[in-house]
């Protein structure tokens, strides 16, 4: 954890949170297996580890900041559980626009939409009908999150247009579900830089929480560098970005993190080799800083129940 120059918010504001969404959450995952409760529960660690990782974000109703961090946690062993949960959590604190990055696979960001319209959302966006949380607690419409995406279409300028959504509806809680696409993305950051000019800003003033779900496949800049870059490199200078273009997944995550005056970027892996071998000087005027999970890098131990290789394979 980086603590220079960070004023933790979080433990001030906690008592006074009404944890809606977080509930709702804790009850839905209270009616599956594996989830317990008590002081070693399950569901008790998981709230405890989400707990420091919203105090390590930006504060959502503070100034004008971007934070970056990475979670590790083995293969299956929940992370999708802990983003939603982190989720739920961000939104009862005051973050108010979600964009989940899901995988590169349509099916794969079909699934998430789903998990999310069961877990957060409460119901399935395309037919309006309740699900999950939506079945378990009769929510009032003020707290029901707008998504403009469903389980079987992506973000497009189409979908967007139709719906009648624009940046100012970023005043409500908004969720936005999509594939690791640089195209998708592309439109996104165009369609939000278009609306802003439209009310004539620069920013979009409200706070995002930026999700990277495996954070190590397509989201590292893969652009090969210039000698001379590489020659400043061995002298550990900053480098001349100048001769430095991103990778185009890359470069408009990047991109979209600037639109907001307040931003953290939350990248989740179970193999987090390449994201922590990102130059940390790594910073141009058009795309900032890069994607180094510079603020805080946390492990989430799996569950007591988790089988995984070391249940396998003996140890020496």
């Amino acid at each position: 954890v980086d603590i220079d120059d960070f004023d933790e918010w979080y433990s001030d504001v906690r008592a006074d949170i009404d944890y809606k969404y977080w509930n709702d959450y804790h009850f839905h995952l209270t009616q599956k297996p594996f989830y317990s409760t008590g002081p070693n529960g399950t569901l008790t660690k998981l709230d405890k580890n989400i707990d420091f990782i919203l105090s390590k974000l930006a504060n959502p109703n503070g100034p004008s900041i971007s934070r970056k961090g990475m979670i590790v946690g083995n293969v299956q062993s929940g992370k999708t559980s802990h983003y939603i949960g982190l989720i739920a959590k961000a939104s009862d604190a005051g973050y108010k626009v979600v964009i989940l990055i899901s995988g590169m696979l349509e099916d794969l960001r079909g699934q998430t939409q789903k998990r999310t319209e069961e877990g957060f959302l409460g119901k399935n966006i395309a037919t309006s009908k309740s699900v999950g949380v939506g079945l378990e607690r009769l929510r009032p419409s003020s707290e029901m999150p707008n998504c403009v995406t469903t389980r079987k279409k992506d973000f497009t300028r189409n979908l967007v247009d139709s719906s009648g959504y624009t940046v100012e509806s970023f005043k409500e809680t908004f969720l936005i579900v999509i594939k690791k696409n640089a195209s998708i993305l592309k439109n996104l950051n165009q369609w939000i830089e278009d609306d802003l000019q439209r009310i004539g800003r620069k920013k979009v003033d409200t706070s995002l929480l930026l999700i990277d779900d495996e954070a190590d496949n397509a989201s590292i800049n893969t652009k090969a560098s210039s000698n001379q870059t590489r020659r400043k490199r061995k002298l550990n200078e900053v480098e001349d970005n100048r001769n430095y273009e991103p990778s185009r997944i890359n470069g408009e995550i990047r991109q979209l993190i600037k639109k907001f005056e307040i931003c953290s970027y939350v990248a989740y892996t179970a193999t987090p080799f390449a994201n922590i071998f990102i130059s940390p000087k790594t910073s141009d005027e058009m795309f900032n800083e890069d994607l180094f999970p510079r603020h805080f890098i946390q492990y989430v131990n799996p569950p007591n129940n988790y089988f995984g290789p070391s249940k396998v394979f003996l140890e020496k």
